[in-house]
């Protein structure tokens, strides 16, 4: 029976210190964080990923900003994603995926704020690529000629929604289509000849934001996982959908989960 105690125990400290390190990496996308000298002093940081050498995971957030500070983001998530994992290895319950999808909201965030919603749409359709990939069993719905190459964001999209995986509901399908959709026009023509308008564009960046936020809220909601910010409560009916048909005319054909365009005549702003 004292094992099994120890055994829960150290279940709850590798959780709450997971809860500790996400909240760290919302530290990282705020700006103007004070870290106390006397507390900066204390921490002695790894070059780049690596265990946590304060005096516990209570000095995780401020050994997070140092660490982005003295060497850049990049190594900062890997130092906090390094320490998550370690903690899933000691018992932690937290999905990685809580993890992944919040680095995701910020740094698509970052891009969006820094008017570069090109970049945040065809960074948030990679991540959505994979994130399709991994979660839902793909390799049920291939017919018996076809393998992995034969996927598309497209077609992961539509199995996301399948009764057997419900990972989205048919509305978001909608507007992941749509974001798709604004995707492949970015990808595959130059700034001077895209087909959609800015606008169009700018709507598919705030549409993944907000698709990105209701993942965050579904794994923080399985976790236990208060976000001490919490992505904005919005409805995609009226915020999103009515002004992609709306004011873009386009049509969504619902048989063939698909947009009809007209090519808009309105050029990005100079």
């Amino acid at each position: 029976m004292p094992g099994r105690c120890w055994e829960f125990y150290m279940v709850n400290v590798a959780t709450e210190s997971q809860h500790e390190i996400v909240h760290a990496l919302q530290y990282l996308y705020a700006e103007d964080v004070e870290i106390p000298p006397e507390v900066a002093d204390s921490i002695n940081l790894p070059g780049e990923k690596g265990e946590i050498t304060g005096s516990s995971i209570d000095d995780i957030v401020p050994a997070a900003v140092l660490m982005q500070r003295e060497h850049g983001q990049y190594n900062a998530l890997q130092f906090l994603y390094y320490n998550f994992q370690r903690m899933v290895e000691e018992g932690g319950n937290i999905d990685r995926w809580m993890f992944l999808l919040l680095v995701e909201y910020g740094e698509v965030g970052e891009l969006f704020l820094d008017e570069h919603p090109d970049a945040a749409v065809l960074r948030g359709c990679a991540f959505f690529d994979h994130y399709f990939r991994e979660l839902t069993d793909w390799h049920s719905y291939l017919d018996a000629d076809e393998d992995e190459s034969d996927l598309s964001l497209a077609r992961l999209i539509n199995m996301a929604t399948y009764d057997e995986e419900q990972l989205i509901s048919p509305t978001e399908r909608k507007l992941f289509h749509y974001v798709r959709h604004v995707r492949n026009d970015i990808a595959h023509h130059s700034w001077l000849a895209k087909e959609y308008t800015y606008d169009a564009v700018f709507t598919a960046a705030r549409v993944q934001l907000y698709l990105i936020g209701e993942l965050v809220q579904r794994e923080a909601a399985v976790a236990g996982l208060e976000l001490p910010q919490p992505p904005e409560e919005i409805n995609p009916e009226t915020e999103y959908i009515q002004t992609i048909e709306e004011d873009y005319g386009w049509e969504y054909q619902e048989n063939q989960y698909y947009w009809e365009t007209d090519t808009p005549d309105e050029m990005p702003p100079v």
